[in-house]
């Protein structure tokens, strides 16, 4: 059998401490699912791990009464973000899903429509939020919830339709659809600065 070094232990036990899967622990840190699942009785048995258990769903109960009955939503939504930004070697700039909920609902708990085409989405669900700027992570500033799905083809969402392309770019060729010609740089200035703002003020909601 395999020995792991103390930190190694160390790691597993803050992880199970903030109620990730042991799934998602073994393949994080690279140790068989039945040693995590014996060292977690271990850690019960001892006292380590119980308190921090309780902890756990007090925070998940805090959780569910923010997000207005979207929190299993939500919270999918937010590990994906977490694990493309993992993936692509990003900056994943949120430490736990509350703080990440004021993007997916607004004041009224309800969910924020599509910033760009102000559709909502499908009873009991949240769209996802599209990156400004590709190059960055999901990041506090850098976010708008943004549709990801639509009745007759995906690809007429606004999050597919856009991923290739900069979201100026992206704005003058939709507004340049709707009115049927070219439109002045102004009018893209306009849309622009609406979905700067609400990007800006999404991330400095975040922070208070």
């Amino acid at each position: 059998m395999k020995a792991h070094s103390e930190e190694i232990r160390k790691q597993v036990l803050e992880l199970l401490r903030q109620q990730r899967s042991q799934k998602e622990i073994s393949e994080r840190v690279e140790v068989p699912a039945r040693t995590i699942e014996d060292w977690a009785v271990e850690w019960r048995k001892d006292g380590t791990l119980v308190g921090y258990k309780r902890a756990g769903q007090e925070f998940t109960n805090r959780a569910k009464q923010m997000s207005n009955g979207y929190y299993k939503t939500i919270r999918k939504r937010y590990l994906g973000m977490r694990w493309t930004d993992k993936e692509a070697g990003r900056t994943f700039g949120f430490s736990n899903p509350t703080q990440a909920i004021h993007y997916y609902l607004d004041e009224s708990g309800n969910p924020r429509p599509c910033i760009y085409c102000g559709r909502r989405p499908d009873a009991g669900k949240v769209w996802g939020l599209d990156r400004i700027d590709s190059s960055l992570g999901h990041q506090p500033g850098n976010l708008v919830p943004c549709c990801s799905s639509h009745p007759e083809n995906p690809k007429l969402s606004c999050q597919l339709s856009k991923s290739k392309f900069s979201l100026r770019s992206w704005i003058e060729m939709a507004l340049m659809r709707a009115y049927g010609h070219e439109v002045p740089s102004l009018l893209v200035d306009m849309r622009m600065a609406e979905i700067l703002s609400l990007a800006k003020e999404l991330g400095e909601k975040g922070q208070n």
